[in-house]
């Protein structure tokens, strides 16, 4: 059956950034999403005589849509749906918006009505719409404005490529262990955690993931008093320093998990498991608080045991998460709150890890948010120099170039050790 390529544009000015990732959410359940744009700034468009709390700056991006059958006036009303559903409420002329959904482009289509126009009836003048759009489908048949051209570099309302918001929600990784990969044993004193936490936090970290416990190949368990001990601390540490931040705990033991959350408000819970066990099901059924599920073989991971090699590994990863999904709603879960983690560098060779992030569009079956953790993960070494670049710390080049090869409209969060890397690639992207 053919489909119809549709360009939507989206616009906020009102907790702006959170609400565009609701709208994205909100459209992959009534539509075929392709690509996303860029986030993009401009000025607000604001009446000489509007109040000043109107002059907030305006986040615009643009997503590529495949639709089958398409009936203009019918996906307006969707849109429409989704706007009323995140509180849009009627208010005056250029007045602050929860969000805006418009139908931009449509390939192959014209339409001028009353209620919708298509191409968008003034896409030619407002960049901070066309210029995300044409970011995600270049080919549109328009006249393109001349501020359109690269070297151009004042665009009109000041639009440009945002520096500062981007789509995923960054997760700082801040291991509290003597033998991870990365930076075992740096962050075991007071000083030493207090400041990454605050510079993972000034850089831009949404989300600090606190480990206790090294999952690295041939790595050893910790015992329980060990890993609760060092997990305690670090949040009395975190509870002092106040910062603006939500906390999510990276443990598959339920008897830490379970005193942790007795002493402590967690907001987040990852599981390398999976929640294969019986008592952390029991755990996430009590707390409601979202959860990150991993896909792996075996913790630590083991090369001998890894997907099947014969056959797609992004086939295997919907199969396992459609059988996980059994198992929750089995558990009275609910499966909202679940965030699926492909599990990037467990059960999976160095090339199927590759093919998963560089083929992720296969996984849009999936339609919970997607969590990437494959920050300095050694199979990057198949693109490094390991003889120059001994320490994993110097895989975090490789990592930027990764992300920059990744379709974000699968990527609602980053799990990263280094978040300015991280957005400079995004900034390039």
């Amino acid at each position: 059956m053919s489909t119809t390529a549709v360009l939507v544009g989206l616009g906020s000015n009102l907790s702006a950034l959170k609400n565009l990732r609701i709208a994205i959410s909100e459209l992959k359940k009534v539509c075929c999403l392709k690509k996303i744009s860029s986030i993009y700034e401009s000025d607000a468009q604001v009446l000489p005589d509007a109040p000043a709390d109107y002059n907030q700056k305006y986040l615009n991006a643009a997503v590529l849509i495949d639709i089958e059958n398409f009936e203009p006036l019918q996906f307006l009303i969707e849109l429409k749906k989704i706007e009323k559903k995140m509180g849009r409420k009627n208010s005056d002329r250029w007045a602050p918006r929860e969000i805006d959904l418009d139908i931009l482009y449509v390939d192959g289509c014209k339409l001028e009505s009353e209620s919708l126009n298509i191409p968008h009836k003034n896409l030619c003048e407002r960049p901070f719409a066309l210029l995300p759009a044409l970011e995600v489908y270049p080919d549109m048949k328009i006249e393109k404005p001349v501020w359109c051209n690269d070297w151009v570099q004042k665009k009109p309302f000041n639009t440009e490529k945002s520096k500062n918001y981007f789509w995923p929600v960054f997760v700082g990784i801040l291991n509290i262990t003597t033998d991870s990969f990365s930076d075992g044993g740096k962050f075991l004193t007071e000083d030493n955690f207090k400041q990454q936490a605050s510079n993972l936090v000034a850089s831009g970290a949404g989300i600090l993931d606190l480990g206790a416990e090294s999952t690295r190949p041939n790595a050893v368990s910790v015992d329980f008093q060990s890993e609760f001990k060092r997990l305690h601390q670090a949040l009395f540490w975190l509870n002092e320093l106040k910062l603006d931040i939500k906390i999510s705990i990276d443990s598959r033991n339920p008897d830490v998990l379970q005193k942790i959350l007795q002493q402590h408000q967690i907001d987040y819970l990852n599981d390398v498991t999976g929640f294969e066990n019986l008592h952390m099901l029991n755990i996430l059924k009590e707390t409601k608080v979202p959860a990150v599920v991993m896909h792996s073989l075996t913790i630590p991971p083991n090369q001998t045991e890894i997907l099947n090699t014969d056959e797609n590994p992004n086939c295997q990863l919907i199969n396992w998460w459609k059988s996980k999904l059994e198992i929750f709603e089995k558990n009275n879960i609910d499966v909202q709150r679940l965030i699926f983690d492909p599990g990037i560098g467990f059960g999976k060779t160095a090339t199927q890890n590759s093919y998963i992030l560089n083929h992720l569009d296969e996984l849009s079956e999936i339609k919970h948010d997607n969590y990437l953790g494959f920050s300095r993960k050694s199979y990057l070494n198949q693109y490094t120099d390991q003889t120059a670049m001994p320490t994993a710390d110097h895989r975090d080049l490789a990592t930027a170039v990764q992300l920059s090869k990744i379709n974000l409209l699968h990527c609602q969060y980053l799990r990263t050790h280094d978040i300015e890397s991280q957005k400079t690639a995004l900034r390039m992207k």
